[in-house]
């Protein structure tokens, strides 16, 4: 009685820090994190089940090449019977019959089929492959699409908050000035006015970064609280290589090309595959007997047996057609995906060209509205100026900050577009 009384609470001690382990290990997985651009690439890839779905092709890809590849190995059996008859009076016949022999096999020649398989199925793997590395590339692009977003999100949260800060402030100074009579009540009214506009545009904002916030933690298949900055180098346009550059890359490297182009090498092994049924077919088989009935019988044999197609009902021609059309459906596509790509290309650089071009001027509208924005303080202390007309040129300068801000995520993002479209992501 005794025992019992001691195990049974250490059996709900154990039970109980078992289930506290287990929700303390799920607490730590489902954690918010602060992740970076690479690591959200990371997660993605490790979670996506599209990339799973494509690894399991891969897999079944490379059984198949090992399947081919048995097509030349021997094939050995062991079989037997055991026979019972009606044997008449008289008869030397013997109403049981035993046998048990080894069967060895080999295809000597079939029309090359056997070759033309093993080397449809070497591309097949090759095939898989290249649709991994596009599939890779369409998530790295994907994932960087919504983090730059998140990244733009927070920029104008940040500048809404800092364009509230200057309002708040002017607003204090005001207060001040229209006391001593410096300003206009209306002045201090409009301001305030001004004020409560940014704070509804703050938490739409909030809202928008939440919400792709939300939507890359679904991607990445994290909790994600915080993400890091991303340090883009410095890029001029006058540094931009020409469209031809990233055209001949994209004809070399983009997988999706040469995935079409190991299609193309797939379908022409299928009609020489075809074409095989046609010739006669050769195989040796030899059989040792372990067991037989008749003590006359021989104890092994070998034999070469050879197969000539006739006529099968027109099945061979028939395939044989439909393996060059598959080609020539094959040819077709390679052709629109390579018109596919080649505007991809041409897209993403002329949108790269076009941000760079944009950044010039925002950089040089940038420098001129800080100086507009200095001289307009000094007028309004010398009372040269109106309030509204430096509030007008503080918003100004501000919308040339976001517009620089932005501007610069926009450049990284059609960067990592023009990258994957030429295929230097995989």
């Amino acid at each position: 009685m005794k025992k019992i009384k001691i195990i049974l609470p250490l059996w709900i001690l154990l039970f109980f820090f078992k289930g506290y382990a287990s929700d303390t290990a799920t607490t730590i997985e489902t954690l918010p994190l602060t992740i970076s651009l690479s690591e959200a690439i990371k997660f993605a890839l490790a979670g996506s089940e599209s990339q799973k779905i494509l690894q399991e092709k891969s897999v079944q890809a490379k059984l198949q090449e090992h399947l081919a590849i048995t097509n030349f190995l021997p094939k050995l059996t062991l079989s037997g019977y055991r026979q019972w008859q009606d044997v008449p009076p008289g008869s030397k016949l013997k109403s049981e019959n035993n046998n048990l022999k080894m069967s060895a096999s080999e295809s000597l020649f079939r029309g090359g089929s056997d070759y033309y398989q093993k080397r449809k199925s070497e591309l097949l793997v090759d095939a898989a492959h290249l649709q991994q590395e596009e599939g890779r590339a369409t998530l790295t692009l994907q994932v960087a699409k919504l983090y730059i977003s998140v990244l733009m999100s927070k920029a104008d949260l940040n500048n809404l908050q800092e364009e509230l800060r200057l309002l708040q402030l002017r607003e204090k100074e005001l207060q001040t000035r229209v006391r001593v009579g410096r300003s206009r009540l209306s002045d201090l009214l409009t301001t305030k006015a001004q004020a409560e506009l940014i704070l509804s545009e703050i938490e739409g904002a909030k809202i928008t970064l939440q919400s792709n916030l939300d939507a890359l933690a679904l991607l990445v298949d994290r909790r994600v609280k915080e993400i890091k900055d991303v340090e883009a180098p410095v890029e001029k346009l006058s540094s931009l290589p020409p469209l031809e550059v990233y055209l001949s890359k994209a004809r070399e490297q983009r997988s999706a090309l040469k995935s079409g182009r190991v299609q193309i090498a797939i379908a022409d092994r299928s009609i020489d595959s075809v074409r095989s049924a046609f010739f006669p077919s050769i195989d040796l088989q030899a059989n040792y007997y372990l067991v037989k009935s008749a003590t006359t019988s021989p104890q092994w044999d070998l034999g070469l047996y050879l197969s000539m197609p006739l006529f099968d009902g027109g099945v061979a021609i028939t395939k044989m057609q439909e393996a060059t059309s598959m080609l020539r459906e094959e040819k077709l596509q390679w052709d629109v995906k390579s018109k596919s790509v080649e505007q991809e290309v041409r897209s993403a650089y002329e949108k790269l060209q076009g941000s760079l071009k944009q950044q010039q001027y925002i950089e040089e509208g940038l420098l001129v509205a800080k100086k507009a924005y200095s001289l307009q303080e000094q007028d309004y202390e010398r009372g040269l100026t109106t309030l509204l007309e430096v509030l007008q040129i503080q918003n100004t300068l501000l919308d040339y900050k976001k517009s620089h801000e932005r501007i610069r995520y926009q450049i990284l993002l059609s960067r990592l577009e023009l990258q994957v479209a030429a295929g230097e992501i995989l």
